[in-house]
């Protein structure tokens, strides 16, 4: 999860506030707060992208397609875009990811649950339930997987400055889920900040989201690369 604001500025902005160690949280970083405001404001550089395939093939047809002309727009513009596999295929990053999540969640709500069952939704409480049941062991091989995909992870990101997907596998859910997180998920799971930007419209006027990621701790870069793409789509195109 993270802010909702209307502008990258805005967003840069309230991380400037929020960043840096929290004594009440002793796994919070201790890496130096950046200048991300200043970032925000620095959009004279078109920056290196990666368009990630892995992700357009796990999307609906019309967002795959919106990414391309998202993509396309970008490098009109000025950015230099290429494509960037990941080292793994997704759907198995997506498992190492489910295990670790399902487990550590089960962990923070077990007593939880156990006193309160009726205050968890189903889905929320089922999520839970499942990762009581996962062993140790695949919990252990997922954080060992997880260590060593993280260089090559980080090693995607060499030579460009973000990477480029869709937010989203579809346009917006309908009001009984929260959609599909799987594309951010995969982020999390090693830790790579990202941010999405408004990139288009459906002809149904449904919001498309371009998403960019970038190193760990890198989000002076992430943020001007954003608010250089940000430009690049704003005002949004007509839907066709």
């Amino acid at each position: 999860m993270g802010p909702i604001t209307r502008s990258v500025e805005d967003a840069a902005l309230l991380l400037q506030v929020v960043a840096g160690p929290d004594p009440m949280d002793p796994a919070s970083s201790h890496h130096p707060v950046g200048d991300y405001l200043g970032a925000a404001r620095r959009k004279d550089r078109a920056p290196r992208l990666g368009l990630v395939p892995d992700f357009l093939e796990r999307a609906q047809p019309e967002v795959a397609a919106h990414m391309r002309d998202a993509a396309a727009r970008l490098e009109a513009a000025g950015a230099e875009v290429r494509d960037i596999r990941l080292p793994m295929a997704m759907p198995d990053i997506l498992a190492v990811r489910s295990i670790i999540a399902e487990v550590e969640q089960a962990s923070v709500h077990a007593r939880l649950l156990k006193n309160n069952p009726q205050g968890y939704a189903p889905l929320v409480r089922r999520t839970v339930e499942v990762g009581q049941l996962i062993p140790a062991a695949a919990y252990i091989q997922a954080q060992r997987l997880r260590r060593m995909l993280r260089p090559m992870m980080e090693e995607m990101l060499r030579e460009v400055d973000c990477l480029v997907m869709p937010t989203v596998s579809n346009v917006a859910p309908l009001l009984d889920t929260t959609g599909d997180a799987s594309f951010q998920a995969v982020w999390s799971l090693f830790g790579f900040p990202s941010i999405t930007l408004p990139s288009g419209l459906t002809p149904g006027r449904l919001p498309f989201g371009t998403q960019l990621a970038a190193l760990p701790f890198q989000e002076e870069t992430l943020l001007s690369a954003a608010a250089w793409a940000e430009g690049v789509f704003s005002p949004m195109p007509s839907p066709v």
